[in-house]
């Protein structure tokens, strides 16, 4: 049976009948709430006659895939109540919300296309979580979000999930004041050139100073700012700070590019390269000083995309660094073809190859085959000096990590540009090329 109801039925006397008649005969009730996506694209794409035929079938499909006796209850195009009565224990309920989640994301026929879905479901039954249908509902809408949280495919409601989403949904406050009130701060890493030793750049790193917590890495913020919608915001307030910052370097060793970490959703974002423009006319600075860098496996996840946004950034003079390489989707076809400047080695191969000779051979083919490229070399991680000499051996072109200086703040690092003094191994790396002339 499938009804869509009105605002006023949400709450509706279906749910109270049902929970009535289990609690009548002693069984559980599952209250399944299914929130579908993707249906914004296929509307945008094929046109809204298209995507209420998907809807349509998308209905045929949940309803086929439940007894006679259980109810689908439509609430909007995006969203469905599934009534299951007689639920024997928690394990019926995740069998039922399988079942569905794989008849949701099966690939649907249209026009000529095949379309697949994401569906997300929460979980509440009764009477374990609730005894009054608005109370059943909250929960499941709240196993909802933290099926979404979790990016799981369903969830049941728990206790210890409501808190975990308290804790979450507070983050979220707190890091919407976080920008107002200045807490957001830069630190640099700085990367060194294995040819000179000469510093040659350094990588802006975000952290929170949190008035109660102290400093916050971004593991621990932007996973929640991503969900909350925020990215755009911190990445525009990095991109500001770093332009701004950089030119307050003192110019002992030139004048220093900034590279910028960009998250996957801002890459796809047109106006990146619109901020980019506004920032760089506000704070003087020219593209040659600014890298963004983006994840490998980020860029590879939609290769078509993601080349022709970094070949526009490319074009304007900014230079693209694929962080993270050797951990991702890359091939060779897309790498030859790869609009970039740069590849920054994980710091996963990096830390044992002193005496790892599988990650040796990693390193190694890496940096031969991005110089057949013409792509620079960095190695991130790099933070004893057996390794730094490993690197130095393969013609490796920069790095950075500990071994020179963990990140630190502006004033920090402007002390460290203007104490630092080129270290003696450049001396025996200068010999040795001068050697092989």
């Amino acid at each position: 049976m499938l009804r869509r109801p009105n605002h006023s039925e949400l709450f509706s006397r279906d749910l109270r009948a049902a929970m009535h008649e289990c609690e009548a005969d002693g069984s559980l009730l599952a209250l399944l709430i299914v929130q579908v996506g993707q249906l914004e694209r296929v509307e945008g794409t094929l046109g809204y006659t298209a995507s209420q035929a998907l809807v349509d079938e998308l209905c045929a499909r949940l309803r086929g895939a439940l007894r006679e006796q259980d109810q689908l209850i439509e609430v909007s195009d995006r969203k469905y109540w599934v009534i299951i009565r007689g639920v024997r224990n928690e394990g019926h309920a995740l069998l039922a919300a399988n079942k569905l989640n794989r008849v949701a994301a099966a690939p649907f026929p249209m026009g000529g296309q095949s379309v697949k879905l994401e569906s997300a479901i929460g979980i509440a039954l009764f009477p374990d979580h609730a005894t009054e249908p608005e109370d059943l509902v909250r929960r499941g809408e709240l196993a909802l979000a933290q099926a979404h949280e979790e990016r799981v495919p369903f969830q049941v409601y728990s206790v210890d999930s409501t808190r975990e989403m308290a804790n979450t949904w507070q983050v979220e406050r707190e890091l919407d004041r976080a920008l107002e009130d200045s807490e957001l701060e830069l630190y640099y890493q700085p990367k060194i050139d294995l040819t000179t030793f000469r510093p040659c750049g350094a990588e802006a790193l975000i952290r929170w100073n949190h008035p109660v917590r102290g400093i916050l890495a971004p593991a621990m913020f932007l996973p929640i700012a991503e969900r909350a919608g925020m990215l755009d915001a911190i990445t525009s307030f990095v991109l500001d700070a770093a332009q701004r910052q950089r030119c307050e370097w003192p110019e002992t060793w030139g004048e220093l590019p900034v590279s910028v970490n960009i998250p996957p959703s801002v890459v796809d974002a047109g106006r990146l390269l619109q901020h980019i423009r506004g920032s760089m006319r506000i704070w003087g600075s020219g593209t040659e000083h600014l890298i963004l860098e983006v994840t490998e496996d980020s860029v590879f996840r939609n290769p078509e995309k993601s080349f022709a946004t970094l070949a526009r950034l490319r074009a304007e003079g900014i230079r693209i660094s694929i962080d993270d390489f050797g951990t991702g989707y890359s091939s060779m076809t897309h790498f030859k073809q790869m609009p970039a400047d740069e590849i920054k080695i994980d710091r996963s191969f990096v830390r044992n190859i002193a005496d790892d000779e599988g990650d040796q051979q990693i390193v190694r083919t890496i940096i031969d085959l991005a110089h057949s490229f013409r792509y620079q070399v960095v190695a991130e991680g790099v933070e004893q000096e057996a390794a730094l000499l490993k690197l130095m051996e393969m013609q490796c072109d920069q790095a950075q990590g500990y071994l020179f200086s963990r990140p630190i703040p502006q004033r920090e690092f402007m002390d460290w540009l203007s104490d630092y003094r080129v270290p003696a191994p450049a001396a025996s790396r200068a010999a040795r090329s001068s050697s092989a002339v």
